[in-house]
């Protein structure tokens, strides 16, 4: 059941801060999104790490660093998308696409095995701090990525877009 408390918390976030991720990430500069929301990812992993070493996890801590990966995750993820098109030739956007969610798949798969793989071999704190590692890495490569260009001539307020996305969102149909 705590497992399943700890999923929840990372993934409600998805639910309830997509609209306003798409939002941000039309109007701020989406490699200084990247980086920051990827860096507060590892300050989460790194929070945990703090926290073991002190003084040994509780539960409590487990959820409030998932609910703060599921935020900047589907910040993240929005911002990630947006800017691909800005980096890439336009001929290349669908291969682009289908990569990256390839790629998506693939970490969503083997992700959790190669935490588990890490976590018996290497212990918790070693398997975290490469996880805080890992998620560091990536805001310093984004530094080497040059500014993305993006189209912000969406003149509408923020909070019309959203309302926007969500009146798209409730008259589109469930899949079966």
């Amino acid at each position: 059941m705590r497992v399943g408390l700890i999923s929840t918390a990372q993934f409600v976030p998805v639910i309830l801060l997509a609209l306003v991720a798409g939002a941000s990430a039309q109007r701020c500069s989406l490699r200084g999104l990247l980086v920051a929301w990827n860096a507060l990812r590892a300050g989460a992993l790194g929070f945990l790490g703090d926290a073991q070493a002190v003084v040994g996890l509780t539960f409590g801590q487990l959820v409030l660093a998932a609910v703060i990966v599921g935020i900047a995750t589907v910040f993240y993820d929005v911002s990630y998308q947006a800017s691909l098109p800005s980096m890439i030739p336009v001929e290349s956007i669908s291969p682009a696409n289908g990569l990256l969610q390839a790629t998506y798949s693939t970490t969503q798969l083997a992700g959790p095995a190669a935490a588990g793989f890490l976590l018996q071999k290497l212990g918790l704190p070693l398997t975290v701090g490469t996880a805080f590692v890992l998620f560091l890495g990536a805001p310093v490569s984004f530094m080497a990525v040059p500014a993305i260009q993006q189209d912000r001539t969406s003149g509408s307020a923020p909070a019309l877009s959203i309302w926007g996305g969500t009146q798209i969102r409730l008259a589109v149909p469930a899949h079966p």
